[in-house]
């Protein structure tokens, strides 16, 4: 069975891609050089990863976290018991379902 942070990572990724790869490609990008988080380490710093999507893409951020949390689920095959508004509550609720 694969690693949780393993699988948050995919999802993640996945839904970035859902995006465009530019979104992808740019948003990781500035995440590792602007605030020094590898995309290894987002599972474990979910908030700090928002505070990225958030410089970066202001408002429309809330609709990326959205995407995303949406890919973490279906990732993990989960249902959400209601909806998340932020990533480390996403992560948080992934993980007591999937344990």
């Amino acid at each position: 069975m694969e690693d949780f942070n393993s699988l948050i990572l995919e999802a993640i990724e996945e839904g970035l891609q859902k995006l465009t790869s530019s979104v992808k490609h740019v948003t990781l990008y500035y995440a590792k050089t602007k605030f020094n988080l590898s995309k290894e380490e987002i599972p474990k710093r979910p908030d700090d990863f928002e505070k990225v999507l958030r410089e970066i893409y202001g408002e429309a951020a809330n609709y990326i976290v959205a995407v995303i949390n949406e890919s973490i689920f279906l990732k993990l095959g989960l249902t959400p018991k209601k909806k998340c508004t932020s990533l480390k509550e996403a992560i948080a609720k992934a993980r007591r379902q999937w344990a």
